[in-house]
């Protein structure tokens, strides 16, 4: 499937067409996200749970230790090097801790063709796919812009379908002539 990128605002944030693939209907179970689909109407909604990544944190982690030998080995007299490594081990241990201790949150597609974040509607939402990676953003009420990344270790195969699917949004042809006449 390629890249894809979604960005609605406002009122189409909150009312966003839903499609899903056919099937007969059933409880999907065994994944953070849940939905009973039936035919071609979405007759319910899709839960999808984003916690923070472990893999994530190590790699940041990693980075920072990997900045601070960097540092080390450069040419840079001791006097600077031992600072600037200590400060890149702090930034990176820093960055993974608050990797590590966001919160999580609850992403609801609902039947009435809605996203909801922790209960909360959306304003503006926008879900770019990178292959595995997920890398969404959106806006609430407050105003204010928030990112998650959603990697493999936090959403699996099935569930990532599961999510890319029920955001799917049917798009007409780009051109009205684009079939012989």
């Amino acid at each position: 499937m390629p890249n894809s990128t979604r960005l609605y605002k406002g009122s189409e944030a909150s009312r966003l067409p839903v499609e899903a693939q056919g099937g007969s209907s059933s409880q999907v179970r065994g994944s953070p996200a849940s939905c009973i689909r039936g035919g071609d109407d979405w007759v319910g909604e899709g839960r999808f749970a984003w916690r923070p990544s472990r893999f994530l944190v190590a790699i940041l982690a990693l980075l920072g230790a990997l900045a601070a030998f960097s540092a080390l080995q450069s040419d840079l007299p001791a006097t600077m090097a031992w600072p600037l490594a200590g400060a890149a081990l702090a930034y990176g241990s820093w960055l993974a801790w608050v990797e590590f201790r966001r919160p999580g949150f609850e992403l609801v597609v609902t039947g009435n063709d809605s996203i909801r974040i922790d209960g909360r509607p959306v304003e503006t939402f926008r879900l770019v796919w990178r292959g595995p990676l997920g890398f969404m953003s959106w806006r609430q009420s407050e105003g204010r812009m928030q990112r998650r990344l959603w990697l493999p270790d936090t959403l699996p195969a099935p569930t990532r379908r599961e999510l890319r699917l029920a955001l799917m949004r049917a798009e007409p042809a780009r051109e009205a002539g684009s079939v012989a006449p």
